[in-house]
């Protein structure tokens, strides 16, 4: 017999990283302009809810973003919360040197703790 693992979640998660003003925005082809506009400026990411949560608790900022779902667990619309129970990993998707910035910011997340703005991912 089999385990039943549909209501399993993975304990491996990948996680999303971006340049500033690149992240993915999801919208319906029925959205009028303005709509859209609003949509790129209030969504957000697990990247960019890392740094803003960096920048207002302390706690944080001694661990690397591969690091963070270790200790925190993602709530998509609510930002990083402290974790109660389970242990996850996290992992970066590959940028290869041909992707350019995208793999030096790849490369930069692999050192730099805890940082609160990508100007602060710029000072290792």
């Amino acid at each position: 017999m089999a385990y039943a693992t549909y209501e399993e979640k993975s304990a491996v998660i990948q996680l999303p990283y971006h340049l500033a003003g690149r992240h993915r925005v999801a919208f319906s082809s029925n959205m009028t302009e303005q709509q859209i506009e609003m949509a790129v400026q209030t969504q957000s990411s697990a990247f960019i809810d890392w740094m803003e949560y960096n920048d207002a608790h302390a706690d944080s900022r001694d661990l690397l973003y591969s690091n963070i779902p270790m200790h925190y667990t993602y709530v998509k619309h609510r930002g990083w919360h402290m974790r109660r129970k389970g242990h996850t990993i996290g992992r970066l998707p590959v940028a290869v040197p041909r992707q350019g910035e995208h793999f030096y910011l790849r490369s930069l997340l692999t050192v730099k703790r805890g940082a609160r703005s990508y100007r602060d991912l710029a000072h290792v």
